[in-house]
């Protein structure tokens, strides 16, 4: 291999290493929105948690790709991985746990709850409970199996038992308190006195058509506002493609022809202070893989949600996993 391809290697993985440690926490903002000042703390450091071991496997997702894979090399992938797979379930389990503590404190703090609203908690307690259960089976397993791979293959199941139980009870949670916050003032608000009716000289008679139809209008409209807010929210689709280059500030024509030279198009994607350029839109890895071998790309496969990089593990939760 020429050495200018090597430092070219080192360097992009450098670089992506050093922009996903710009990047900030994980997409619970909402949820953050409604704990208490304590429950958010806590939900914080697991989004670190989480993010350093997301890292941390993506590190060695891209390193993979730069080395020969022989045994001894899978082996210290996979140690490494073990590794960030510790730290991951240390993140999830936080975050599980200050969830379910703000099912209990919102029930114990809010005792005028409807019963519809009380199962519609428990539910989600429930839900929740169950998925910390199979993910704890899981990782029991994972520490009593003799194959490495193996280990692997059950934390990383475990994992994606954790992110979906998280992400549905973020999901819930927030539909419960934006329903609870539309009600509440409909039940507090006082009704305004009646006005002093004051008798005035009648100008124009009003039809019996008018009165209606301005009643009528106020009440579609309120029907279609209510309609619209249920409307459930697109999801962001992904896409594979394969970045050959970041620079911090824009690159030149000739910085791209440097790196590619082939008959794709070059994208542009700008992040976390990062310029990013990549070649490519794939629906699959092993698409992605397939035409970076097929025309030689110098670069690595990149996951996109929309216009935001995400980690190789993110998409594989996303997804239900994918082969490389």
């Amino acid at each position: 291999m020429r050495r200018s391809s090597i430092h070219l290697k080192t360097f992009l993985i450098v670089a992506v290493v050093f922009s996903f440690l710009q990047m900030k926490g994980q997409n619970s903002d909402g949820i953050k929105s409604i704990l208490s000042p304590s429950e958010k703390k806590k939900y914080e450091k697991a989004d670190d948690l989480i993010f350093r071991g997301d890292l941390l496997v993506e590190i060695q997702d891209s390193a993979v790709q730069q080395r020969n894979s022989s045994k001894q090399v899978k082996r210290e992938i996979n140690l490494k991985k073990e590794q960030a797979n510790i730290i991951l379930n240390d993140g999830y389990k936080i975050k599980l746990k200050v969830l379910r503590d703000y099912c209990f404190r919102y029930m114990k703090e809010n005792a005028g709850l409807s019963e519809a609203t009380r199962q519609e908690v428990n539910g989600i307690l429930s839900n929740l409970d169950e998925g910390m259960r199979k993910s704890g089976k899981l990782y029991s397993a994972s520490r009593k199996t003799p194959r490495l791979d193996k280990t692997i293959m059950r934390q990383e199941e475990a994992q994606k038992i954790q992110a979906e139980t998280v992400e549905e009870t973020e999901t819930a949670l927030l539909r419960l308190h934006n329903k609870m916050t539309v009600e509440k003032p409909a039940e507090t608000v006082p009704e305004k006195p009646a006005e002093p009716v004051v008798a005035e000289p009648v100008k124009e008679p009003v039809t019996a058509e008018e009165g209606p139809d301005k009643i009528e209008t106020v009440a579609v409209e309120s029907v279609e506002t209510k309609e619209k807010a249920a409307e459930p929210v697109k999801p962001v689709k992904l896409y594979f493609s394969i970045q050959v280059l970041a620079k911090k500030k824009r690159a030149t024509v000739q910085d791209e022809k440097m790196v590619y030279s082939g008959s794709r198009k070059v994208m542009e994607n700008r992040g976390d202070g990062w310029y990013r350029y990549s070649v490519g839109k794939f629906d699959s890895y092993a698409e992605a893989h397939k035409v970076k071998k097929e025309e030689g790309i110098d670069g690595f496969i990149v996951v996109y949600k929309g216009d935001r990089r995400i980690t190789m593990s993110q998409a594989k939760k996303l997804l239900g996993g994918f082969k490389k």
